[in-house]
């Protein structure tokens, strides 16, 4: 209809021109009115044609990622289908793949591990030869397993646990704050964490609530799709955090999701009320839990159980402030001990040494109980307010957790028998 309608008035401009006019003034009219029609057309093809180059730009603006998002690698079903990171030989993968076999029961109880694929498979300066794999057992279910030789030369199983869902997975991580060998040594440097993220990542950081300093990551130059490092003493799945770059762009932020056999497993907690001393949580297997056991949050201590009720599957916890709250404590790193004891007027850390070097701003550690050993896996539970002079033997302290808005907490329990 348009071209038709373009058509019509160029044949009224060209009639127009062939006629004469009865008056000058007629043909200037004419010919300002044959412009005017000109103009007007050319107008129109232009929005059309800036409309046709515009709307594909319109629409890859709409359609674009946001900087958080990376593209998901198809699941191949229950399984990840990421390609190997590492350049180990597939002897490694061989290794582990027999020592996942043996580690997971003989004879009619054994687990065969079906459609075996590595995500990992490396060498490491302290761990070893290290394998990430992944697996259905013997009913179908995905499983995920980590493999180190660490100080030996045989390959040993770390952990052995259901594999995420591959739909939502950009990282799979262990962080454990004891060394694979389970050496009786542990210094600050014990705890390490292996980590392995989607195809596409260029590199990866590590975060933990346990350090003041910044453990490593962030933007720098690429370091590949794994990473696998010392962390402190301290570290575990609760307090880490695995950060996933795309050159100096954050693609996710994602908690370490579990540790070592033998770790301690936090066990999800829902908050169902809480007064100025105890708080109620509920918990779905309350058989595993005991008075004296911590609870905490990935910022430190929340408290101890005081009771278990395992009718109603509910918990009490004792809060840090609260009065008769005590448990023994020491300062990170200087590693001076003394008790933290909750007062009607805060929160105290007595009994120092006279000569104790407590300062303001410590970190003030208290031991787990589920944990293998007093250091590793120690919860920060509050820092000194003021710092220790002359005589003292008694500093003031605050909590590095408030509770007033939490909804879940953790309750660290040792680690379930497999």
């Amino acid at each position: 209809m348009k071209t038709e309608r373009n058509l019509h008035e160029r044949l009224i401009d060209l009639a127009a021109e062939v006629r004469v006019p009865a008056d000058p003034d007629v043909m200037i009219r004419r010919r300002v009115s044959a412009v005017r029609r000109r103009r007007a057309a050319l107008a129109t093809s232009a929005l059309l044609i800036v409309a046709v180059v515009a709307t594909p730009v319109i629409l890859a603006t709409v359609a674009a990622p946001s900087q958080r998002e990376l593209p998901m690698v198809q699941a191949d079903g229950p399984l990840l289908s990421w390609e190997r990171a590492g350049e180990a030989p597939e002897a490694l993968v061989d290794d582990a793949v027999r020592a996942w076999d043996q580690a997971t029961g003989t004879g009619g109880s054994a687990i065969e591990h079906s459609t075996v694929r590595a995500l990992l498979a490396t060498e490491h300066p302290t761990l070893g030869s290290v394998v990430v794999l992944q697996s259905s057992d013997n009913a179908g279910r995905a499983r995920i397993g980590f493999f180190a030789t660490a100080s030996t030369s045989r390959m040993r199983m770390l952990a052995d646990r259901p594999a995420p869902d591959p739909r939502q997975t950009r990282v799979i991580s262990l962080v454990s704050p004891h060394r694979p060998s389970r050496s009786a040594d542990v210094d600050y440097w014990s705890g390490y964490v292996i980590a392995v993220a989607t195809p596409g990542v260029t590199h990866l950081g590590i975060t933990s609530t346990t350090v003041d300093d910044d453990i490593g990551g962030g933007k720098g130059p690429a370091t590949g799709r794994f990473i696998i490092r010392a962390l402190p003493r301290t570290s575990t799945a609760l307090n880490v955090r695995i950060e996933g770059f795309v050159g100096n762009t954050s693609v996710f932020d994602a908690p370490a999701q579990g540790g070592a056999l033998g770790d301690a497993d936090a066990l999800p907690a829902t908050v169902l009320s809480r007064s100025e001393d105890t708080m109620t949580v509920s918990v779905t297997d309350p058989g595993r839990v005991r008075a004296g056991q911590l609870v905490a949050v990935a910022d430190g201590l929340v408290g101890r159980v005081l009771q278990v009720d395992p009718a109603s599957r509910q918990v009490q916890v004792q809060l840090p402030n609260a009065s008769g709250f005590a448990l023994a404590a020491y300062t990170d790193i200087s590693n001076q001990h003394g008790v933290l004891r909750g007062t009607d007027d805060g929160l105290l850390f007595e009994n120092l040494d006279p000569n104790a070097a407590v300062n303001e701003g410590n970190r003030i550690l208290v031991a787990d109980p589920s944990q293998a050993g007093d250091l590793a896996g120690a919860i920060t539970a509050a820092r000194p307010t003021q710092t220790r002079t002359g005589t003292q033997s008694t500093v003031t302290a605050r909590s590095t957790v408030s509770v007033d808005d939490l909804r879940e907490v953790y309750i660290s329990v040792p680690a379930a028998i497999r």
